[in-house]
C-alpha cells in the first residue's frame, strides 16, 4: 500500500473526509522518540505513544497510552515496516465537562 492509499484509508478519498468508519471528529497522536536497533538490512525499533481523541458528537474523550514495537527492512526505496505490534499500557474514556473558570 502507497502512502496515499493509506492516507485515503484514514481520510477518505481525495483526503477530504471519511476514512475509516471510526466514532472520533478528532485526534492527536504523539509518537515518542524511537530506539532503534539496526543489523544489516534489517532493524527493530520501540516508541512510546499518546492518542487523544474527541467523540463525533463531542460527548466523551479517549486516551491511549502504549508502545510500537515495530520489524524494518531495508528495500531499494528505503526502509520499510515489515512488521508492526502495538501494546497497550491503558486506554481511558470519560464524559466531557465544561472548562474550568481559570480556562476560559
Amino acid at each position: 500500500m502507497s502512502l496515499q492509499e493509506y492516507a485515503e484509508l484514514m481520510r477518505g478519498p481525495g483526503l477530504k473526509g471519511g476514512g475509516l468508519e471510526v466514532p472520533f471528529k478528532a485526534w492527536q497522536h504523539i509518537e515518542g522518540h524511537g530506539t532503534v536497533t539496526i543489523t544489516g538490512d534489517t532493524a527493530k525499533s520501540v516508541a512510546l505513544h499518546l492518542h487523544s481523541h474527541i467523540t463525533k458528537d463531542g460527548k466523551a474523550n479517549l486516551h491511549d497510552a502504549g508502545y510500537w514495537y515495530d520489524e524494518w527492512v531495508r528495500t531499494p526505496e528505503g526502509w520499510r515496516i515489515k512488521n508492526r505490534r502495538h501494546q497497550f499500557l491503558y486506554t481511558n474514556t470519560y464524559p466531557t465537562v465544561e472548562n474550568p473558570p481559570f480556562l476560559k
